[in-house]
């Protein structure tokens, strides 16, 4: 086994803000939609629903500058972080339903990859997708609070589409499948580590790998 560097930094500060960006959506999210009664003493001294929307908002904008970084850096970042080693094309196609069938336990052996393989790829272009999704839909909702403004003129025509409660009910059902995500993402990052012993979960805070000869 050799040590090699895979996730640059960049890579690694994208994974943890993705992360604790969408902890905090998904827990104001969720109180946004089912509030409960959070006040002390006077009602009229109290301004919770104001504050969680405020940090629903805010941290959708950090959520938003940090995918457009990882856009750009999939443009110049090493040969793990870029577009090639995300999409699933030419030998990475091949070995899709190779991936499947491993994670099936129908296969014994893996195809070898040292980045992401053909499934993971796969995988985090399709919550790309849904974040894109769930910022257009979020932005259209964010737009309702000022007709005629900046973010009702931009993304008023989603709301058009599908209508206020379609809409609403898209942004809340994006977060259920992004909360899937994250713990088949987690489940299978703890059975590859403890499976094929090469430190995916070390790797995310250190950056380092271990690879046999025949990864790439």
């Amino acid at each position: 086994m050799k040590k090699e560097y895979v996730w640059e930094i960049p890579v690694r500060f994208f994974h943890w803000i993705n992360a604790l960006s969408l902890l905090v959506l998904a827990l104001t999210g969720f109180y946004i939609a089912s509030p409960v009664t959070l006040a002390w003493g006077e009602a009229y001294t109290s301004y919770v629903m104001g504050i969680v929307r405020f940090v629903h908002f805010a941290v959708a904008f950090v959520l938003l500058f940090n995918l457009v970084f990882r856009f750009y850096w999939a443009f110049v970042g090493n040969k793990y972080a870029r577009w090639s080693g995300l999409l699933p094309v030419g030998k990475r196609a091949r070995d899709l339903g190779h991936q499947v069938l491993y994670y099936l336990l129908v296969r014994q052996e893996p195809p070898h990859y040292l980045g992401h393989n053909p499934l993971a790829g796969l995988s985090y272009v399709a919550l790309f997708a849904m974040l894109i999704l769930q910022g257009l839909t979020g932005f259209a909702l964010y737009g309702e609070a000022n007709p005629g403004g900046f973010y009702s003129a931009t993304f008023g025509w989603v709301l058009g589409l599908l209508s206020n409660q379609w809409t609403r009910f898209l942004h809340h059902i994006l977060m259920w499948l992004i909360g899937i995500f994250f713990l088949i993402h987690l489940y299978i990052a703890v059975y590859i580590d403890l499976r094929e012993k090469n430190g995916p979960m070390s790797s995310i805070v250190s950056g380092f790998k271990f690879a046999s000869e025949q990864e790439e």
